[in-house]
C-alpha cells in the first residue's frame, strides 16, 4: 500500500506513436471514421513518410462503415496529395461500394 500511494501522483507516461497507431485500427475495424479522422491528422505530422499506410487506415474506415462518399473524398485527397495508391488503397475501395449495397459501384 505504501509503494501505491507513492506512484498516485506521477505523471501518465504519454501515448506512443504505435499505440495510437493500434487505437485507429480498431477505429477503422468499427467504421468510426469520425474517430480515426482526428487520430490521422496527428499521426501524418508526426510521420509524412507513412502517408499510403495512415491514408488507406482511413479509408478502411470508410469501407467498414460503409460509406463511400467519405472513402472518395479521402481517395481524392490522396491523389490531391500525390500519395500512391496500392493494392490495399483498391480494395477498400471496393470493400465500401460493396458494403454500401452499391454493387455497381463496387
Amino acid at each position: 500500500r505504501r509503494f501505491a500511494a507513492s506512484t498516485a501522483h506521477v505523471a501518465p507516461m504519454p501515448v506512443s506513436w504505435t499505440q495510437r497507431v493500434a487505437e485507429m485500427d480498431s477505429l477503422a475495424a468499427m467504421g468510426n471514421v469520425a474517430g480515426v479522422e482526428p487520430l490521422f491528422h496527428s499521426l501524418i505530422a508526426e510521420a509524412p513518410g507513412r502517408s499510403r499506410f495512415l491514408h488507406n487506415m482511413v479509408l478502411k474506415a470508410c469501407a467498414n462503415s460503409g460509406d463511400t462518399g467519405k472513402a472518395a473524398e479521402w481517395f481524392a485527397r490522396m491523389r490531391e496529395r500525390r500519395v500512391g495508391a496500392n493494392v490495399k488503397t483498391f480494395g477498400k475501395l471496393v470493400e465500401a461500394a460493396a458494403k454500401s449495397g452499391n454493387v455497381a459501384e463496387a
